[in-house]
C-alpha cells in the first residue's frame, strides 16, 4: 500500500531518472508514474488513488499541490527521494511539501 515519491526540479531530470528506473530496477511500469503540472488534476487524483501506482515521480511544486489538495494520500507515503536535493533549502517548492508530511 505503500508509495514512494521520487521528486526532481526540471521535467528533464524526471525523464531521466524514469528512464534509469526503468532501465535498472525491477519495477513493473505499470506500477510507476510520471506526474507533473501537465497532467490534470483530476487525472493525477485518479492515479494516487490506484493501488498498483506504487512510485511517482514528480516535480516538487506538483507533489507539494498534490499534498495540499489533499489527492495525494500522505499517510501512504513511505520515502521520499529528493534529486538535486542540495537545493531543496528556503523557498524551494519541496521544503513546504515535506514539512506537510
Amino acid at each position: 500500500q505503500g508509495k514512494i515519491v521520487f521528486v526532481a526540479p526540471t521535467k528533464p531530470l524526471l525523464n531521466q531518472q524514469v528512464s534509469a528506473c526503468y532501465k535498472k530496477m525491477s519495477i513493473p511500469k505499470e506500477a510507476i508514474e510520471e506526474l507533473t503540472g501537465t497532467v490534470a488534476t483530476e487525472r493525477r487524483a485518479e492515479l494516487w488513488a490506484m493501488t498498483h501506482k506504487k512510485m511517482f515521480f514528480m516535480t516538487p511544486q506538483t507533489f507539494k499541490n498534490d499534498l495540499i489538495k489533499g489527492i495525494c494520500p500522505a499517510q501512504r507515503i513511505v520515502c521520499v527521494v529528493v534529486d538535486e536535493c542540495h537545493r531543496a533549502t528556503g523557498k524551494s517548492e519541496i521544503v513546504p511539501a515535506l514539512a506537510y508530511l
